[in-house]
């Protein structure tokens, strides 16, 4: 637990309603010099002047020290610092579909060691101008495919900060969108407002999982794929489908952009369905 100076240092607020990232590699470990070429990024979940909270898929050492590039939103300049890890909490994160084994995390909380008083001050003004602000008042909903848990758990944050309703899969078979008959969704409803998936799944393609929706008259018009390695015969697969395509790894900005762009086009009319919820709750019955 943290003491009172720890406390008043790390009175931090929640940071679900906006976008804020960050880039760490770790800078010394157990006293030892260690200077890493490799970045990470990760959602950060609280944020204050005197350091931050996330999570993270490895245990980081008490003490260890980061180098840090902290990215609040796009008109706000990069925050660069170092970090110290002063609390790890172990924890077991569940998938949304609740079908899909526990995951060990970490909760890291870290102090800025050092940090330019410009730098505080921005961080304060950031969140003193977003504390409570719902950025995203428009009920939006997206589907997120991909295997890999570390980048589908990063695509779902930036997707809850700009508040969207999420559900997140390992595959399509545990997706609550998947069809296996025609789209139950009414006229002018939708049962999402984007899906992102990646290319190579277990079981199923991106491309078939696509396909397949297309085949059921699903009417998502937003459909991102993901890959490592595009060949251009993928490409041009993509481009028939219809679909927006990211090379991985994918700048976040990148990502936020086409994120814009769909939510420029999206029909105010459009009403969302409720087969994902129907979905999940007869998978569970099952």
């Amino acid at each position: 637990m943290y003491n009172d100076t720890e406390k008043r240092k790390h009175e931090i607020m929640g940071l679900e309603k906006r976008k804020c990232f960050a880039r760490f590699r770790v800078k010394q470990y157990e006293d030892q010099e260690m200077s890493s070429p490799d970045w990470d990024t990760v959602a950060v979940k609280n944020l204050s002047a005197g350091g931050m909270l996330f999570h993270y898929h490895k245990n980081l050492e008490i003490d260890s020290l980061m180098d840090l590039t902290i990215d609040i939103s796009e008109c706000i300049p990069t925050i660069n610092c170092v970090g110290r890890v002063i609390r790890i909490e172990e924890f077991q994160s569940l998938s949304t579909q609740d079908v899909q084994p526990l995951t060990s995390m970490c909760r890291i909380a870290t102090e800025f060691t050092e940090i330019g008083k410009q730098e505080r001050e921005t961080i304060n003004i950031a969140v003193g101008e977003t504390k409570g602000k719902n950025l995203n008042l428009k009920k939006l909903r997206a589907i997120v495919l991909d295997d890999d848990y570390i980048l589908r758990t990063l695509i779902n944050d930036i997707l809850k900060n700009r508040g969207y309703e999420v559900h997140s899969s390992s595959e399509p078979f545990f997706c609550p969108v998947y069809l296996d008959s025609k789209c139950p969704c009414p006229v002018e409803h939708f049962c999402s407002n984007i899906i992102i998936t990646d290319i190579n799944m277990p079981n199923m393609t991106g491309f078939e999982f696509i396909e397949n929706l297309k085949r059921n008259a699903c009417k998502i018009q937003n459909v991102a794929i993901m890959s490592g390695r595009w060949t251009d015969e993928e490409l041009e697969h993509a481009k028939r489908l219809g679909c927006h395509t990211f090379e991985k790894p994918f700048k976040i900005d990148e990502f936020g952009k086409w994120l814009d762009d769909c939510e420029k086009k999206l029909d105010p009319d459009n009403k969302l369905s409720d087969l994902p919820i129907r979905m999940i709750k007869s998978k569970k019955n099952k």
